[in-house]
């Protein structure tokens, strides 16, 4: 019937519509993130350049919780680029199969320190939600430069 299908697939899925656990599709997250972004992006002159893996395999992490840390580590580059003035930001962010792993790295041109403090207390919830599916997140900024990136590693 497909009445028991629905319910099978509803019960599957948060109230939003994604799936809670199992596979899921990380280019499609991240595509999704910056599209409800796109009208925000615009109005503070940042572009958002996603350089995604083609036939990336699906990841087995949560999709709500990775979701969680996407939103939060978009949103820090965001604010980074905010704080810095600039007049057109940019950020990257990229998908690769790296040593068995999905890689996601997250590149803006703001000038936050990721290890500041009001940084350090987001990223640290954000490697805990990571590192509980398995994966780990890290930062990386070369001192004097406005580059900063954060690389996240899930299991596929």
């Amino acid at each position: 019937m497909a009445t028991e299908g629905t319910a099978l697939a509803f019960a599957s899925h948060d109230s939003r519509g994604y799936p809670l656990a199992g596979a899921f599709d990380l280019n499609q997250a991240l595509r999704r993130l910056v599209y409800h972004r796109e009208h925000q992006l615009r109005s503070r002159s940042i572009a958002a350049i996603l350089d995604l893996a083609p036939e990336l395999p699906k990841s087995v992490a949560n999709s709500c919780q990775i979701e969680k840390v996407l939103f939060a580590l978009f949103t820090r580059s965001q604010k980074a680029i905010a704080d810095a003035g600039r007049v057109n930001g940019t950020i990257l962010i990229r998908t690769q199969l790296k040593a068995g792993n999905i890689r996601v790295s997250i590149t803006d041109n703001g000038v936050a320190d990721l290890f500041a403090n009001e940084n350090a207390a987001d990223l640290t919830v954000c490697a805990e939600i990571v590192q509980d599916q398995a994966g780990e997140l890290y930062g990386w900024h070369l001192r004097g430069s406005s580059f900063s990136t954060i690389f996240m590693d899930l299991p596929v």
